[in-house]
């Protein structure tokens, strides 16, 4: 996934589809199929290592537990597995967020022999966040960061990897199934509850089944790398990665409506500016021949998750033209499939958007057929449809494609400079004057020079400029 930078004189590296493709995936988990698991018991002291990750973020929140399930072949008819359970994630445990985080659990290898878990090391645990009372109004059903509740986000999420998964996207296998949770964190008798889950890979078991590694990466800071040990993840085509399995991610989440998600493509790519280089996704290299791929996890405040989208605020704030009258998620996916085309070659995403529109119906048929409440349904369905189009009929959008984008005025006399319109911003014109193009915009200004022109609209740009666009 080498990016393609679309200059007037750009050359790329490993862009071509022949040259080679990116790690094929092996045969699926033994975990993901087994029926045995398709109700586990985890016993363990829940809320002792919740508190204890919710005080300090450095604690360690691990204790022993019990991994059970039915098994016929066992004495009693049921397996017992000894594992060390961890509260995992960056901020499903912080005050407001889940009162029941996500969880790693993690095997000794002869605990393990002749179950599914065979030969792994740990499981990512998804779990339900927490719990509203049905009656509670709708809006308590979200926590601060828009993770949903109530089993709702939990389901909805696994059902966004079986979606990426059905269209042939590397990303980590998952498995709803039904988890009873007993707590033994006070004393007497412990309290026990059932609640739908989600086996999930780790990302360094994945990178196990595609003989390959998990890359470790480092935050920049203005004194330099934040471990000077590990490098810093600065952009995709530095890391060699293939330009059309690149694409294939950043259509991936702007399908699901992810925005908790960065991959910087190039050094002309601004779109993560001020943030990481990379972020919930991770970067596996094959043992043998060295070659990268990057996969796509963690999608539990999308908007296909949660049903709302953090950009819908920010809509009537600037003029968006014949962009206004789209929803929120339509808006937001048609801007991410825009910014990929602008930052990468027509070869990489016209290959991506081959490999959706091929299994465009497997994707309903997975739709319908999973397990999803009415409302993730409809909102899953929204997404397909608002995804197809854009990477449809509405592909052909007027771009800027200018590495270092285009000056934004305020007047066609050049007197009062916004800021600059960024590569990737789709444009409608609406009127020339003299060597000034006077447009709308589908993204917002990301810095102005002043606060008038900060996410406001129309601009005039140099008809010069529009040698950039396409």
């Amino acid at each position: 996934m080498t990016i393609l930078v679309l200059t007037s004189a750009c050359a790329t590296t490993r862009d071509a589809p022949e040259e080679r493709a990116p790690a094929s995936t092996s045969k699926d988990p033994s975990w993901l199929r087994s029926p045995e698991l398709s109700h586990l018991q985890l016993s363990a002291p829940l809320q002792k290592i919740f508190k204890e990750k919710k005080n300090s973020d450095e604690a360690p929140a691990e204790a022993p537990g019990v991994l059970s399930y039915f098994d016929s072949t066992v004495t009693g008819g049921k397996r017992r597995i000894p594992v060390k359970v961890k509260v995992r994630g960056h901020t499903n445990f912080m005050e407001g967020e889940c009162t029941f985080p996500k969880l790693t659990l993690k095997f000794k290898a002869a605990d393990v022999v002749h179950t599914p878990f065979e030969g792994l090391e740990k499981i990512k645990l998804g779990t339900h966040c927490g719990d509203q009372p049905l009656t509670a109004e709708p809006a308590k059903l979200f926590t601060p960061k828009n993770r949903i509740l109530n089993q709702l986000g939990i389901v909805r999420e696994a059902f966004a990897y079986e979606l990426l998964r059905t269209f042939g996207v590397i990303t980590l296998s998952s498995r709803l199934i039904d988890m009873s949770y007993q707590d033994t964190s006070g004393a007497g008798a412990s309290r026990s509850i059932t609640r739908k889950a989600m086996l999930l890979d780790d990302e360094e078991e994945l990178a196990k089944r595609l003989n390959a590694r998990a890359l470790k990466y480092t935050e920049s800071t203005p004194d330099g790398p934040a471990d000077p040990k590990l490098p810093v993840f600065r952009n995709a085509q530095e890391e060699g990665l293939l330009a059309s399995q690149v694409a294939e991610v950043l259509l991936s989440e702007a399908l699901l409506g992810n925005h908790d998600f960065f991959l910087v493509t190039s050094r002309n790519d601004h779109t993560g500016d001020g943030g990481p280089g990379l972020y919930n996704a991770q970067v596996l290299e094959n043992v043998s021949n060295h070659h990268k791929t990057v996969i796509p996890y963690d999608f539990d405040i999308a908007s296909s998750i949660n049903g709302r989208n953090a950009i819908s605020a920010a809509l009537d704030s600037y003029d968006l033209g014949i962009f206004r009258n789209m929803t929120p998620v339509q808006y937001f996916i048609l801007l991410r499939v825009q910014t990929a085309r602008a930052l990468l070659s027509k070869a990489a995403t016209s290959q991506a958007r081959a490999k959706f529109t091929s299994a465009r119906e497997k994707a309903y048929s997975a739709l319908n057929a999973f397990p999803l409440d009415a409302t993730g349904r409809v909102n899953f369905k929204a997404h397909l449809d608002y995804f197809f189009e854009a990477i449809g009929n509405s592909y052909e959008l007027p771009v800027i494609l200018e590495s270092k984008g285009v000056l934004a005025y305020h007047d066609a006399g050049q007197k009062e400079l916004c800021g600059r319109l960024p590569r990737g911003t789709v444009i409608q014109k609406i009127q020339e004057r003299d060597l000034m193009v006077q447009v709308h915009i589908l993204s917002p200004l990301p810095s102005a020079e002043d606060d008038a022109c900060e996410m406001k609209g129309p601009f005039w740009i140099s008809r010069t400029s529009t040698a950039g666009v396409r």
